[in-house]
Formats: structure tokens, sequence, C-alpha cells
């Protein structure tokens, strides 16, 4: 099994000569697998595997939930805007690369809409 992992703290760990120095930074994410005998690999910066045990990995690392959205998903703000609550629904009608995205809110007269261009800070997907 594979999962998205955060790193707690910043680390490397050094081996013999013939063998890479692994190099982790916080709070990226890294793919980590699930291997026998309760022991992890987290590939890091170069895209080496490292292998940990149980003990290690948990105070190192921390399971985490990429939460991906695309167009025609539905949001919810969790800021407020100028002419937006927070928690008011909208629709992602556009996804740009650097994880931000426009979100189309239809005004309660329900003849108007707004556009706002957010990034994932400020909204959740519904």
């Amino acid at each position: 099994m594979v999962k998205d992992c955060k790193c707690k703290k910043n680390f490397k760990l050094g081996c013999k000569e013939q063998y890479p120095t692994w190099s982790y930074h916080m709070d990226n994410i890294y793919k980590c697998y699930f291997m026998p005998d309760n022991e992890f690999a987290v590939k890091d910066e170069g895209g080496y595997p490292k292998i940990f045990n149980k003990e290690s990995f948990d105070n190192l690392f921390e399971i985490v939930e990429i939460v991906k959205l695309k167009e025609h998903d539905v949001v919810v703000t969790k800021i407020e805007l100028s002419e937006i609550p927070i928690g008011t629904h909208g629709t992602i009608i556009h996804e740009y690369p650097n994880e931000n995205y426009v979100v189309e809110f239809i005004k309660m007269d329900g003849e108007a809409s707004i556009l706002e261009t957010l990034s994932l800070d400020q909204i959740e997907k519904k």
C-alpha cells in the first residue's frame, strides 16, 4: 500500500560511502510504502527510498490525506471574502497548475455570479 506522509522535522541520514545521504524536510510530502514486518519505505528528495521501522517512522512522519480538487467540484469557503461569507458553497470552474482555482458563487438573487480565484487554504471540498 502507498500513502502520502508529511515529515515532522528536517533531518538527514548518512550511510556508507557507496550509499546516498537521505534528506527530508519538515512539512514536505513524501510517498510512503507499507512493507512486511511493520516497516515503511519513504522516498527522499532525490527519490531514494529509506527503510524505517514503525517507531522511527512514527517519530519522523505522519500519514496525511492529500485533497485533490478538480473542475466541477463543489467547495465551501473557509475564509470571509468581500461579498462571500465563510461557509458559502461554490463550484470550481477552472483549475490552475499551482493549486489555485477559479470558483463561481451564485448570488442570492440567482441571476448574478461572482468569480473568485482562491487557493487550497481558502476553500475545502464539500
